[in-house]
């Protein structure tokens, strides 16, 4: 369900796209032989070529992973549209502005 959201909205990338910080890691534990999608993590950080991961649900825990850009494990990236900081700011301000005025 996750992947047909982000390719519907065209926020979809396969595996060998380098992930940044926040993108969703979609994982196919049977390495693309036709069972789809079996686990989703978030991705912490990216140093070359090597994805850091956290991901929950691994015995009942929530842990770090690591993988390599083009692993035959992911299956691909969900790449949300996140609000940048700056943006942020803005719609805070305006907000503290609208506030003040009431």
């Amino acid at each position: 369900a996750g992947v047909q959201w982000f390719k519907e909205r065209n926020l979809f990338r396969d595996k060998n796209y380098t992930p940044k910080k926040a993108d969703i890691i979609f994982i196919d534990w049977d390495y693309g032989k036709g069972n789809g999608v079996d686990h989703v993590g978030i991705v912490e950080s990216v140093d070359g070529d090597v994805i850091h991961t956290i991901e929950g649900n691994h015995s009942d825990k929530v842990e770090r992973y690591t993988y390599r850009v083009g692993s035959n494990l992911i299956y691909g990236y969900g790449v949300p549209e996140y609000i940048s900081s700056d943006e942020n700011n803005k719609e805070e301000q305006t907000t503290n502005v609208d506030r003040k005025n009431r």
